[in-house]
Parts: structure tokens; C-alpha cells; sequence
């Protein structure tokens, strides 16, 4: 009985020291990823809300978030830029020929 006694009073403060949280917080470190291309870049900017500005838009389309604002095209575009070269880590969508932005704003 006292052997199991020095043993649990040995073990049991290495439980509790394992359970003490480090000084830094484990954080995933973000990846980086290279800027998209220009043709994409100039597409990202054409559809950049006009009560955004334009460093803040290109903030918020390379940050991590850049999936909740979809790329909208329209088939004009199509005709005039090589859908092939647009960065395929952004979302696109098609949409029709004119773009309602916020506001009800026709581009």
C-alpha cells in the first residue's frame, strides 16, 4: 500500500504539469499564397464596390476570406479575356450582362 501510495504521489504531479497551458498559444500558421495573376488582379478590381476603397478591396479579396465574395462574369467578358488564365483560387460565378452593384448602382 505504500508503494502504490509513492507511486501515485509521484505521478500525479506530473499529470498536473502536463495539463499547464505554454506562455504562446499553438497558433496554424497562415500559408501564404502568391498574388494572383494580373488578369485576375484587374477582373478583382473592376468589381470592387464603390463604397470600398481600392486598398481596402484588395485587402479583403487576398486575404483568407477571399472565397465569400464570388467573382462575377459576364459573357462579354468571356468574348474579350482567356477565361484560362483567370486564378483558379478564386471563385467565379456567371452573371448576367449588366452587374447590379450595392445601392442598385448599374455598372
Amino acid at each position: 500500500m505504500r508503494k502504490l501510495l509513492a507511486t501515485a504521489l509521484l505521478i500525479l504531479p506530473a499529470f498536473a504539469f502536463a495539463q499547464v497551458s505554454s506562455s504562446r498559444p499553438a497558433e496554424a500558421p497562415e500559408p501564404h499564397w502568391p498574388p494572383p495573376n494580373a488578369l485576375t488582379m484587374q477582373v478583382i478590381m473592376a468589381q470592387r464596390p464603390p463604397h470600398i476603397a481600392p486598398e481596402q478591396w484588395k485587402e479583403i479579396m487576398l486575404g483568407p476570406d477571399r472565397l465569400l465574395h464570388p467573382i462575377r462574369i459576364t459573357p462579354a467578358m468571356l468574348d474579350t479575356l482567356d477565361a484560362r488564365l483567370l486564378d483558379r483560387r478564386y471563385h467565379y460565378i456567371m452573371s448576367h450582362e449588366q452587374i447590379m452593384a450595392p445601392y442598385g448602382e448599374v455598372r
